[in-house]
């Protein structure tokens, strides 16, 4: 569900409408059980406030915390959270090239350089159909997904703009707009 938004010109002239969800929106996450829960966006009275990165659109069991014991490429990190429970993460709003594409190794490479053997938090929204956990990773309070479009390792993956909220939409379009200027300038 969404409501409203805004158009927005980059600096290619191209036009980009941009919508809010719906504070009434929940999204459907599959649970280890097999049930699906529905999950309302936003953040409910009783949590944190100091605690969320961005605003606090997260809520506390859409946290998950870990170190980063896997790469599988640009886009994909393994985390082992401290009861020893692995996730599967698939950054969310960036595309990267796979390993056996044109780049697919550096792209590895640059996120592995950033995260891996290190403490993460993850601010998960959804599951993906391979059963990933999408989410924006923070290193330090760092976007790493951010990083990986700024490094030019990664794309912003426009499909999936509506999940994401309206700073970090208008980041990674920024972050692509740059990468892609700076190849023009020096490639």
């Amino acid at each position: 569900m969404l409501c409203g938004g805004f158009k927005y010109t980059d600096q290619q002239n191209k036009q980009w409408t941009v919508y809010f969800p719906s504070p009434k929106a929940a999204l459907p996450v599959l649970k280890k059980c097999g049930e699906v829960e529905w999950v309302k966006r936003g953040r409910r009275k009783e949590e944190n406030v100091s605690f969320f990165p961005n605003g606090g659109w997260a809520r506390l069991d859409s946290i998950k915390a870990g170190r980063v014991v896997g790469v599988a490429d640009g886009d994909t990190i393994t985390v082992l959270d401290s009861s020893n429970t692995q996730y599967k993460i698939r950054l969310s709003g960036i595309d990267a090239p796979e390993k056996r594409q044109a780049f697919g190794n550096v792209s590895k490479k640059s996120l592995s350089d950033l995260v891996f053997d290190k403490q993460v938090t993850v601010d998960w929204q959804k599951q993906d159909r391979y059963c990933r956990t999408v989410g924006k990773v923070l290193l330090n309070g760092q976007d790493v997904n951010l990083l990986q479009i700024n490094r030019g390792m990664a794309w912003f993956y426009k499909k999936y703009q509506n999940e994401l909220i309206l700073d970090d939409r208008l980041a990674y379009l920024h972050a692509q707009d740059t990468a892609e200027q700076n190849k023009k300038d020096f490639g």
